[in-house]
């Protein structure tokens, strides 16, 4: 009998990062990420983190926010189908505000906890996350 072999699935990362400083600290985690693994792995980023990406020479997906109705691919979309392994969601914000009102990224956030995807908000996790991928083969 033929033993099943694995098949290797790519992890697809989505980056929506708020702050241009944030965005720098990241980009040599990125970097290190897409040059050990770039075969095993799909960046998609909203459009300010998509554009800095591109800047930087870096490819990745361009995904509409959820409030942006109608623009395909959109978020919501994505975050239904499933389609992301990890998602880098790293608010402007300085504070935490509670209450009723829903930006994008809290609807992004919101979603990936109900759906029990890979959520990370803080600039120094996402670094040591982006690390850790770009050392791991894929098993898969």
């Amino acid at each position: 009998m033929k033993k099943d072999l694995p098949i290797k699935q790519k992890k697809h990362i989505l980056l929506s990062i708020g702050k241009i400083e944030d965005k720098r600290i990241l980009l040599e985690y990125i970097k290190k990420l897409i040059d050990f693994q770039k075969d095993e792995i799909i960046l998609y980023a909203t459009d300010k983190t998509h554009k800095f990406l591109s800047d930087n020479k870096i490819n990745s997906v361009l995904v509409y926010k959820i409030s942006e109705i109608g623009q395909s691919p959109n978020i919501a979309d994505l975050l239904m189908k499933k389609v992301f392994d990890i998602i880098i969601n790293i608010p402007k914000r300085k504070k935490i505000r509670i209450g009723k009102e829903f930006t994008d990224g809290k609807l992004i956030r919101k979603t990936a906890v109900s759906m029990g995807i890979a959520l990370v908000t803080d600039p120094e996790v996402a670094a040591m996350v982006l690390d850790d991928l770009s050392l791991k083969k894929n098993d898969n």
